[in-house]
C-alpha cells in the first residue's frame, strides 16, 4: 500500500467488456491502453501509451502510425486480435530497405535464361579432373573466379548409346562487364600442360549467369549447365513485415542516438551517435517507457576525432572496439573466476556502455585470450548517419545483424551513399546485413531542427 502521488494512473476494473474512454485522445486510442491492460499477454501489455491527458499525442506522427487498424470498439464481445502481430503496411512504414544490386533484376521463371560465355574444355580421363582443378585454381585471377562462383565447374554428360562419360570443365571466363572480352590466358594453357591435357582444344559456350533461386530455375538453367541453387537470394526479395512494436522499438532507439549526440555536440565532438544492442525478441522494450530498455548487454559511442586528434575515432570503430574490450573483459573475468559471466553481465547492462567509460581500456590490450565469435553477431546497430566505406567494412567483418541510420552521406557512405551497391552488396563479400533508413518524422526522434545533428556531406562517418 502507498500513498497515491501526482501524476499516476489508476484502472478500475469492472469486467472485460466495459472500458472509459478519454474523449482528449485519437479515435480508439484508449480503447488500446484497455485492451493492453487487461491482455494476459505480455508483449501486448507492452506495447500500450500512457492514456494521461498530459501526453501530447496527436502531434507525433510515429504514434499516429502506431494506431493504425486497431480493433474497432464497438467490437468489444469479440476476441481482439494480438496487437503485436498486426503488421504496417509500406505506405505507413517509417523506414526503408536498401536494395542490393541482386535484389534489383527480377528474373521469371518464364523469362528467357540470361547467359554468358565461358571457355570449356572436355576431358575424358576422370582422373586427371581432379589435378586439373587445382592447377586452375592457382592461375585464374579473383576477378575471373567471382564471374564463375554460381557455376559448377564440371559438367558430366552420359550419351545414351555408348554410355560413356564426358566430362566438361570450365577453364575460364570469356567475358567480364569490368574487362570485356577475355582471351584464353597463357596460365591457364600452362595448367592444361600441367595436367597432361595440353592436347585438348578449349572452345567457347554459353551457361547461365547466375544461380538459381528456386526448383524450377534449377532445372531449366542446370540442363544449359550446371548451377549453385541459392534459395536465399529469393527470400531477401521478400519483404520483412512489421509490427508496431517493433517499429516503435526502433524508433526508441533512434530517438536514443540521437540524444546521445546532441550531447556529443555540445561537448564539442562531431555530433555523431552509434548504439547496439539485441535485437527485440531478444531484448523486450518497455513501450511505456522513454529510455531504451535491454535485458542484454548494449553500447553506445561517439565519435571523438575532435578530443582525441586521432582520424580513425569514427563513432562505428569506437563502438566495435568498446565491445571487443566488454567481451575481452568478459572471457578473462570466465578464466579467472572471480563471479559468472552472467552475474558480471547482469551488472554491466544495467546502463549502456559509453565511449567515454569504456573506450580507455578498449585501447590498452586485455591480458589473457581473446574471444574468437565475431563481436556483433546477433546485434542490431543504430547510428544518425549513413556509415562511411571504412566503418561498413568494419562492420561487416564484425558480422552486424541489421543497421538503422537517420542521414544518407551522398559522398561519403558505404551503405548506398558513395558505394552505390554498398559495401555488403559488393561482389566477393562474405557477409550481407540488411540496411533501413529512418524515413519517418524527424521529431518524433527528437530532431527538432536540421542543425541539430547536422554534418557536412564530405566527412567520413
Amino acid at each position: 500500500m502507498r500513498h497515491i502521488e501526482a501524476g499516476d494512473e489508476l484502472c478500475i476494473y469492472y469486467g472485460d467488456n466495459l472500458w472509459f474512454e478519454d474523449n482528449s485522445l485519437p479515435l480508439n486510442l484508449g480503447r488500446e491502453a484497455s485492451v493492453a491492460k487487461e491482455s494476459h499477454n505480455p508483449t501486448i501489455a507492452s506495447t500500450s501509451f500512457s492514456i494521461s491527458a498530459s501526453d501530447d499525442c496527436t502531434q507525433d506522427t510515429h504514434t499516429e502510425l502506431l494506431m493504425q487498424n486497431l480493433p474497432d470498439s464497438t467490437a468489444a464481445t469479440e476476441p481482439q486480435e494480438d496487437a503485436s502481430a498486426i503488421t504496417i503496411s509500406d505506405p505507413q512504414l517509417p523506414l526503408k530497405r536498401f536494395r542490393f544490386p541482386d535484389e534489383r533484376i527480377t528474373e521469371t521463371n518464364l523469362d528467357p535464361i540470361s547467359t554468358m560465355p565461358v571457355w570449356v574444355v572436355d576431358v575424358n580421363d576422370l582422373a586427371k579432373i581432379g589435378p586439373t582443378l587445382g592447377n586452375l585454381r592457382t592461375c585464374v585471377r579473383d576477378s575471373e573466379a567471382e564471374a564463375l562462383r554460381h557455376l559448377k565447374r564440371v559438367r558430366r554428360i552420359k550419351h545414351p548409346e555408348t554410355e560413356e562419360v564426358t566430362s566438361s570443365i570450365i577453364l575460364a571466363p570469356a567475358y567480364i562487364e569490368e574487362f570485356g572480352t577475355l582471351p584464353l590466358s597463357s596460365s591457364v594453357a600452362t595448367a592444361l600442360a600441367n595436367s597432361q591435357l595440353s592436347a585438348l582444344s578449349p572452345y567457347l559456350i554459353e551457361v547461365p549467369a547466375s544461380a538459381a533461386v528456386n526448383p524450377s530455375q534449377l532445372a531449366r538453367k542446370s540442363a544449359i549447365w550446371p548451377v549453385v541453387y541459392l534459395p536465399s537470394l529469393d527470400e531477401e526479395k521478400k519483404e520483412r513485415k512489421w509490427t508496431r512494436p517493433e517499429v516503435e522499438w526502433v524508433r526508441k532507439n533512434l530517438s536514443h542516438i540521437v540524444s546521445e549526440a546532441i550531447h556529443a555536440k555540445e561537448a564539442g565532438e562531431l555530433p555523431i551517435a552509434a548504439y547496439a544492442t539485441s535485437s527485440l525478441e531478444l531484448a523486450p522494450v518497455d513501450m511505456q517507457n522513454t529510455a531504451v530498455i535491454s535485458n542484454n548487454p548494449s553500447w553506445v559511442a561517439y565519435d571523438s576525432r575532435r578530443s582525441l586528434q586521432h582520424p580513425l575515432r569514427h563513432a562505428c570503430l569506437n563502438l566495435v572496439r568498446i565491445i571487443a574490450a566488454f567481451q575481452a573483459d568478459q572471457l578473462n573475468a570466465t578464466q579467472a573466476e572471480p563471479k559468472s559471466v552472467s552475474q558480471s553481465t547482469k551488472e554491466n547492462s544495467s546502463s549502456p556502455r559509453t565511449v567515454g567509460s569504456m573506450l580507455e581500456s578498449a585501447t590498452s590490450p586485455s591480458t589473457g585470450g581473446i574471444s574468437s565469435s565475431y563481436l556483433l553477431t546477433g546485434l542490431s546497430l543504430f547510428i544518425t548517419h549513413e556509415p562511411c566505406v571504412m566503418c561498413s567494412m568494419a562492420l561487416l567483418h564484425s558480422r552486424v545483424k541489421e543497421i538503422f541510420y537517420i542521414y544518407s552521406m551522398e559522398s561519403t557512405g558505404g551503405c548506398g551513399g558513395l558505394i552505390k551497391d554498398s559495401v555488403p552488396g559488393l561482389k566477393g563479400v562474405n557477409h550481407r546485413f540488411p540496411i533501413w533508413k529512418w524515413v519517418g518524422s524527424l521529431d518524433s526522434i527528437g530532431i527538432k531542427s536540421k542543425s541539430d545533428i547536422l554534418v557536412e556531406n564530405s566527412v567520413d562517418i
